[in-house]
C-alpha cells in the first residue's frame, strides 16, 4: 500500500499550493507519474512539490495549469505565495 502524506494547506503558502496541485491532479484522475509524464518531469518531483519539499517553478506551474485545465489557478497561487 502506498503511504500518502497528509497535507496541511494552512501550514504555508507552499503547502497550500501543494494541496491544490494534488486536488487538481486527483480530480483529473492522474497519478503523480502520469502528470509528470505529461509535463516532462518525474512523478517524484510532482510528489515533492505536492508535499512542499520542493519549490515549484513558474514554468512547471504553467505546464501543470495547462495539463490540468485549472484556468490558471496554480499560477495565481504561486504568485500570491511569492508575495507573502
Amino acid at each position: 500500500m502506498v503511504n500518502i502524506r497528509e497535507l496541511d494547506p494552512s501550514a504555508s503558502p507552499l503547502a497550500f499550493y501543494g494541496a491544490e496541485l494534488r486536488r487538481f491532479r486527483e480530480a483529473a484522475g492522474l497519478t503523480q507519474q502520469q502528470l509528470g509524464d505529461i509535463v516532462y518531469c518525474s512523478g517524484s518531483l510532482v510528489g515533492q512539490i505536492e508535499t512542499a519539499k520542493k519549490l515549484p517553478t513558474r514554468d512547471f506551474t504553467q505546464c501543470v495549469d495547462a495539463a490540468l485545465n485549472t484556468g490558471g489557478a496554480l499560477i495565481r497561487i504561486l504568485e500570491r505565495g511569492r508575495r507573502s
